[in-house]
């Protein structure tokens, strides 16, 4: 039986129910996305294309697989974003609404807008091409076959470059992104990183154990950029241009609430969105206004401003008058200021500091806060005035003033910021000073750092604020302020006529009343006069009030007395209830010091100088020691080094000095082979308490001066001599002799005798010439001579070999003596009291 063939007819690709099947899957996924806004459009467009596959007779897999190519960018994007649509990052939302979106916001770049649009045209051209391919004819599709199967490879190329052109397109923001983070955060070289164990993570608390060694003035400074969990600290060798030296003590664990690390922290939009997103109300939760610029009229400018006040204007807000500061400059710093500033005074409730009353709310052009109504004025120019206008006593209260305001402010700035004494003298050092209206000192805020700073200081918070209030007396150090002081003071009380001691033969009741000058061109000696005056004056103020003012042991405050001095505004503050109140803590240590010539005066001299001259024309009136013995104590101190150069340098060692019988002190100098030294004294003689001898002046300079005839306000008391010497001596002992196997030719005759050299430079036999050390030979041994000083003026110093003190024999010459000495100029520094004119007051005024 034959065998029956059945043929039956086989495709190759899938059937109809297959491809209707993979269809509602796809449109299944693709439906789940047409929920989240930012990918409707595009989910809507790929449901068309799904849909018009239906209807489609030929080509149905090469256009299935042209719509799955489409359609599978969603599907993998939906299935990345699922559960993060609500937390996505803006920048991401924007990139998927413009993949597609029709409109193309104007923010994105050209390039970024083309990717965007390239895509979205890309689909829709799909669609179109799907709806056309489904209504054409059979005979249409015959003749078209080749045009139609080159448009679905054309459509699929489109489709791979729009994906590839989405990726860079993100790639680019995020790249852009990680840079804009990276240059906000602080850039840190660090050569070496030596972990410190044992340190716990309070290490900084109090003296640093890694200080080798304290110098007034200087600050080791360190910028924290490492998260704040780390847990030791470290010493950082390298340099930057934000350090004040190069080794420097970080310490991770710090949280500053005034200044904090640019790392790990979000964007700065971010951070403006989150500082004003807080409420949608007018107030904040502080209860601070947020300002439309448009309720702001800018009134007249505050030219006089300075530092943190600079470029302020008075301003009218909701019909109030206040003081408006607007952060101009690159945007980016400006924001992060306003917001430090607003942050930081939000919190800050003194009399001395900004009083902020609201802020712009986010959508100015440029950032402001607008505070309470302030006319700052310079405090140095404060200060000026007041020691042209004021007295002695009024000025020195206007400094204690100042001190108290800064203490008081900075004080409250410390509990509100919660800011250990470091970051205070930090705060301190850095912020603005000016004076109100009411002559109060207004503390401005210090610029913000980048990152968390720690300051090494070996000075403590106390010595921070006087340093501070004192810094107002700098303004004396300048020319044209002392000039200023001098043209004004030509016609004060200070220019009363004088006679020939320096006395004022009449004085003005009114301390500000004018006395007429005859001198219509005042001559030279006349300006050093008053010259000399002012600085009297200002001397006299920065030692009254330094007096006044804690010492680095105390507490900031200032003592309860003082503090209730300057309560009292009854009656104007005389110098002599100041002084008293110095005298009576046993802080009245001023004095000034003068070149004087050598020998003329001694401790506890007291005389005049005549019309306002130099110690060179000191009158001496006697002495205090003669009169009163037994009141006061004196010390003498003796000093010295000697200089010589050694290997090249400079040796500089102490030398002590011994005492024999006579007064006779002796100085033990070694000397090397040739070799020159100088040797300085330093004779320091000086009583041993400056407050008692301020308060035997104010006790008897009145009787004192009247036996002399002189006013008391001129009576100089001379509290410390210094006398300075310089000697030298020089070794003239030949080289010694050369050691059994040296060459004798190069040994010591440098300088004018024959001499043979080697044709080989510096050969052995040429090696140990003279001023060396040769083969064989051990270093020069120094021979130790005796220098003879003595207290007595008529003493003259001379150099010998006893150590005794016999003096050689000048017409003696000798095989081992080959010294000379000589003697320098000496001078005399002394130190002195003078009390002030105003000590007296009660006795020249009408």
């Amino acid at each position: 039986m034959s065998l029956k063939v059945i043929k039956t007819r086989s495709t190759g690709g899938k059937s109809f129910l297959d491809l209707a099947a993979l269809t509602a899957k796809i449109a299944a996924d693709v439906t789940s996305l047409v929920q989240f806004p930012p990918t409707s459009a595009a989910a809507s467009i790929l449901l068309t294309i799904l849909e018009t596959l239906q209807s489609i007779k030929s080509n149905r897999e090469d256009c299935f697989g042209l719509a799955r190519r489409a359609a599978r960018l969603l599907i993998d994007l939906g299935r990345r974003m699922d559960g993060k649509w609500d937390n996505a990052p803006p920048a991401l939302l924007a990139n998927i609404y413009e993949f597609e979106r029709y409109d193309i916001d104007a923010h994105l770049s050209p390039f970024v807008q083309a990717v965007h649009e390239g895509i979205r045209r890309t689909l829709t051209s799909i669609r179109e091409f799907m709806l056309q391919a489904a209504q054409v004819k059979w005979i249409d599709r015959l003749i078209s076959k080749s045009s139609i199967e080159a448009a679905i490879i054309e459509y699929k190329q489109q489709l791979e470059e729009a994906s590839h052109s989405f990726q860079i397109a993100s790639l680019i923001e995020i790249q852009y992104n990680i840079w804009n983070l990276r240059s906000t955060s602080s850039n840190v070289r660090i050569a070496e990183i030596v972990q410190m164990p044992g340190t716990s993570d309070k290490g900084l608390s109090g003296a640093s154990p890694y200080v080798a060694e304290e110098i007034l003035g200087l600050s080791l400074e360190e910028e924290s950029s490492l998260p704040a969990n780390a847990p030791h600290l470290s010493i950082a060798q390298g340099k930057s241009e934000d350090f004040t030296a190069d080794v420097v003590i970080r310490d991770h664990g710090d949280t500053s609430p005034i200044i904090k690390s640019s790392l790990n922290q979000p964007t700065l939009p971010d951070e403006v969105e989150a500082f004003l997103g807080q409420d949608s109300e007018t107030h904040d939760e502080y209860g601070f206004r947020r300002y439309h610029q448009s309720e702001v009229i800018l009134r007249k400018p505050n030219k006089k401003a300075q530092g943190w006040f600079a470029g302020t204007t008075h301003a009218d807000a909701g019909g109030r008058q206040m003081t408006i500061k607007r952060y101009d400059g690159p945007k980016r710093e400006a924001l992060r200021q306003w917001m430090n500033d607003v942050k930081t005074l939000r919190n800050l409730y003194h009399e001395n500091l900004p009083q902020i009353m609201g802020y712009s709310d986010g959508k100015a052009s440029v950032p402001f806060i607008l505070m309470a109504k302030v006319s700052s004025q310079d405090i140095n120019d404060y200060v000026l005035k007041a020691l042209k206008t004021q007295t002695l006593a009024s000025s020195a209260r206007t400094v204690l003033k100042i001190y108290r305001d800064i203490t008081s402010a900075a004080l409250h700035v410390q509990q509100q910021l919660s800011l250990d004494n470091s970051q205070l003298q930090n705060f301190i050092e850095d912020a603005t000073y000016t004076v109100g209206s009411e002559k109060d000192v207004i503390l401005g805020l210090p610029p913000p750092k980048p990152g968390s700073w720690h300051t090494y200081r070996s000075y403590n918070l106390t010595e921070s604020l006087v340093d501070r209030a004192m810094k107002v007396g700098e303004i004396l150090d300048n020319d044209e302020a002392v000039l200023s002081l001098t043209h004004y003071s030509i016609s004060t009380q200070y220019l009363a006529n004088m006679d020939d001691k320096g006395s004022f033969i009449s004085r003005p009741s009114d301390s500000t009343a004018t006395v007429r000058v005859c001198h219509a061109y005042p001559s030279t000696s006349f300006i050093n006069l008053i010259v000399s005056l002012v600085t009297k004056k200002a001397q006299q103020l920065q030692g009254l009030v330094r007096s006044l003012l804690p010492k680095a042991s105390d507490d900031p405050s200032l003592h309860p007395s003082i503090d209730d001095l300057l309560d009292e505004d009854e009656e104007p503050t005389s110098i002599s209830v100041l002084r008293n109140l110095s005298l009576s803590q046993k802080a009245h240590g001023q004095q000034w010091m003068s070149r004087a010539p050598v020998g003329k005066n001694g401790i506890g001299d007291f005389g005049y100088i005549p019309g306002g001259g130099t110690f060179e024309e000191f009158e001496k009136l006697g002495n205090v020691f003669e009169l009163e013995p037994a009141s006061f104590s004196s010390m003498l101190e003796l000093t010295g080094s000697q200089i010589q150069w050694k290997n090249g340098f400079t040796d500089r060692q102490a030398v002590n000095p011994y005492v024999l019988p006579g007064g006779l002190e002796g100085w033990p100098i070694p000397v090397l082979p040739r070799a020159d030294v100088s040797v300085d004294t330093v004779r320091r003689a000086c009583m041993e308490s400056v407050n008692d001898a301020w308060q035997y002046l104010l006790r008897n300079a009145r009787s004192i001066a009247d036996r002399h005839g002189i006013k008391p306000y001129n009576l100089v008391l001379i509290t410390q001599t210094i006398l300075q010497q310089s000697y030298k001596v020089k070794d003239f002992n030949p080289p010694p002799l050369p050691l059994p196997g040296q060459g004798f030719q190069n040994h010591g005759f440098n300088n004018g005798g024959f001499q043979s050299r080697s044709p080989f430079g510096n050969s052995p036999q040429n090696a140990p010439s003279f001023g060396r050390i040769g083969f064989n030979q051990g270093p020069p041994i120094p021979q130790i001579v005796y220098l003879f000083t003595s207290a007595k003026p008529d003493h003259e110093a001379y150099w010998t070999d006893d150590p005794m003190g016999k003096p050689r024999p000048p017409a003696v010459r000798s095989t081992n003596w080959h010294y000379s000495g000589s003697s320098g100029w000496p001078t005399t520094d002394v130190s002195y009291i003078q009390l002030d004119a105003e000590d007296f007051a009660d006795e020249y005024s009408d």
